[in-house]
């Protein structure tokens, strides 16, 4: 008997979704998060493209962003947050921004603490695509 497959589930507003390769994926909304695993909804991953993204979040973005992990809470969803590029990135695209890097770790460091949820420095999108490849498999 043939070891079952994982079917993921890249939400429908991804723009640049993850490939792959040898399974099933479907598109569909997602209440929170980009990637998850059929069945196993209550673990996902929230995936940052760019510093400025991340940087984002935690500034004119911050309520929906905020919002968003109130919704993972409250739908006991266990969220991942997977960026595509390295800590050292993070320093050189804030460097002219109205936040730092060290206060955005800080932030990431608090949501990790107060909602529980991780987060993983990739360094590049091929790599966090390996990533999120492993961890959606791991959860299945």
């Amino acid at each position: 008997m043939a070891k079952q497959k994982p079917t993921i589930i890249i939400d429908s507003r991804e723009q640049k979704p993850y490939t792959f390769r040898g399974l099933e994926t479907i598109t569909s909304g997602m209440i929170v998060g980009d990637y998850t695993v059929l069945g196993k909804e209550q673990y996902i991953i929230e995936r940052k493209a760019t510093p400025l993204e991340i940087h984002g979040n935690f500034t004119k973005g911050r309520e929906r962003f905020y919002n968003e992990l109130n919704r993972a809470i409250d739908s006991n969803i266990k969220m991942l947050i997977l960026m595509e590029f390295s800590l050292a990135d993070l320093h050189k695209k804030t460097r002219y921004a109205r936040i730092n890097a060290q206060m955005l770790v800080n932030t990431l460091t608090s949501i990790n603490l107060k909602y529980g949820f991780p987060y993983v420095f990739a360094g590049t999108r091929s790599q966090a695509q390996w990533f999120a490849n492993k961890f959606l498999n791991y959860i299945f």
